[in-house]
């Protein structure tokens, strides 16, 4: 996965000319969290009840890579 969102960001900043990238997460996905953090996403803040499945609302984080803060990985 991490190779494939690798790719994804180099793409959106470089092909889609992108200032932003954003990812909205359960709180509860720690592997999706842990991901985004080496990926150098920064943590935004708690959305409550901004998601709706399944019947009923649901909190998210969000996260964001700035194409100024973003850096090739190599």
């Amino acid at each position: 996965m991490t190779e494939a969102l690798r790719a994804i960001i180099h793409w959106g900043f470089h092909q889609l000319d992108l200032n932003r990238i954003e990812a909205f997460v359960i709180p509860e996905n720690t592997a999706s969290i842990k991901l985004l953090g080496n990926l150098q996403f920064v943590e935004e803040g708690l959305l409550r009840q901004y998601g709706f499945w399944k019947g009923q609302f649901h909190d998210l984080r969000i996260f964001s890579l700035l194409k100024r803060d973003y850096r090739t990985f190599i």
